[in-house]
């Protein structure tokens, strides 16, 4: 599917004041299933818009101020194409199919930064959920985000820093990036690593009971394991995070994840207000013939195939619905024969689904605790 969204913010001073630069997060961060299709940034002042990889590699907006004024607008208008994603096709390495794991030495290096825990975030959450012994990996983050998607209460608060994990415990309640923080500060001290992701949550007219920051900007974490990379997981919802979340930033503390950092200077303080205003909606096709054609595609795209187990194949590029032998991405045109010598390879060719240009494994007993496999 297609989303187009609109950001609007505005600042408004008693009198005119000068800007700092401005940088602005709220651009996805694509991969082979989130593509952006148009993006721009509008300001109501004369300016100079710089965009930048910043040190998580997001993608962001550095917007420099030459003028004083006792307004500023930005308007960040973005389409982005959607493609499905599994959030559990992934197959752990032997050393983190349980929990707790230990990192290798080159991993533990680099991740260092994402396994830290600050002094303010420290919290006691064994009350609620804690980690008895071995368990499954993915059983126990499943647990984890379920049992606090039950146990914190949903709370709008669209301003404000992110609350100690103390006190989110403590009142049971809290906005979605106090869960985050919540969340990010329990795996943390299971010595796994943890980031901090912004972005949109893209529900629309999908029915899903009790669904909280629906259409919204949104917090959740990802979580590093050995394997499978970097795995999303939403707290707030307690769910995996498949392909209607659209991260747009990501980072280490809640201040990397900001969507829009600056301020203004002068001699006093100079009373404001703030304004935003979110706005996402699908893309339609107005064009009968092709929105057919489409309906057409997406009829093929949903059956089911079975393809050969055992051996890789030569592939070219098939039409949509064709049985294919290999979850191979369209990128990679040309695999050599080779056969299979263990069940955890060949299980990944029993059952796919085509979607799109992606396969995704569809296997029922790979992660027998996720949703929608019980």
């Amino acid at each position: 599917m297609r989303v187009q969204i609109e950001n609007w913010i505005r600042y408004t001073y008693e009198k005119p004041v000068s800007f700092s630069p401005h940088k602005i997060r709220l651009y996805p961060r694509t991969d082979p299933t989130i593509v952006t299709h148009r993006l721009q940034t509008l300001t109501n002042l004369p300016s100079d818009v710089q965009y930048r990889r910043d040190l998580y590699d997001n993608l962001i907006a550095n917007c420099f101020f030459t003028e004083p004024a006792n307004t500023l607008e930005l308007r960040i208008q973005l389409e982005v194409e959607l493609w499905p994603r599994n959030p559990f096709h992934f197959v752990l390495a032997p050393y983190a199919v349980e929990l707790p794991l230990q990192y290798t030495q080159p991993e533990a290096r680099v991740l260092a930064p994402y396994r830290e825990i600050l002094p303010a975030d420290e919290v006691d959450s064994d009350e609620i959920w804690r980690l008895d012994g071995k368990r499954s990996t993915v059983d126990a983050l499943v647990d984890l985000a379920q049992t606090l998607h039950s146990e914190i209460s949903y709370e709008v608060r669209e301003d404000g820093e992110a609350r100690p994990p103390s006190r989110t415990l403590e009142l049971r309640s809290g906005a979605c990036r106090d869960t985050a923080l919540l969340a990010a500060s329990i795996l943390r001290k299971m010595g796994l690593a943890v980031r901090l992701v912004g972005g949109f949550l893209c529900e629309f007219q999908i029915d899903v009971r009790d669904r909280r920051a629906d259409s919204a900007l949104h917090a959740w974490i990802e979580v590093f394991l050995p394997g499978a990379g970097w795995v999303g997981i939403d707290p707030t919802n307690g769910t995996f995070c498949d392909h209607r979340f659209i991260p747009t930033a990501a980072g280490v503390l809640m201040s990397d994840i900001a969507s829009v950092e600056g301020s203004y200077f002068g001699n006093e303080k100079v009373p404001s207000d703030f304004q935003a205003k979110l706005e996402l909606e699908l893309v339609v096709e107005k064009d009968l013939d092709r929105l057919a054609d489409n309906v057409e595609k997406t009829r093929l795209c949903r059956s089911v195939q079975k393809a050969p187990s055992g051996t890789w194949r030569r592939l070219g590029r098939p039409k949509l619905g064709t049985p294919i032998s290999s979850p191979t991405r369209w990128s990679n045109r040309f695999c050599p024969e080779q056969s299979f010598s263990t069940p955890q390879e060949s299980f990944i060719l029993e059952r796919s689904i085509l979607v799109g240009p992606l396969m995704f494994c569809d296997h029922p007993n790979l992660f027998p605790s996720s949703p929608n496999r019980r």
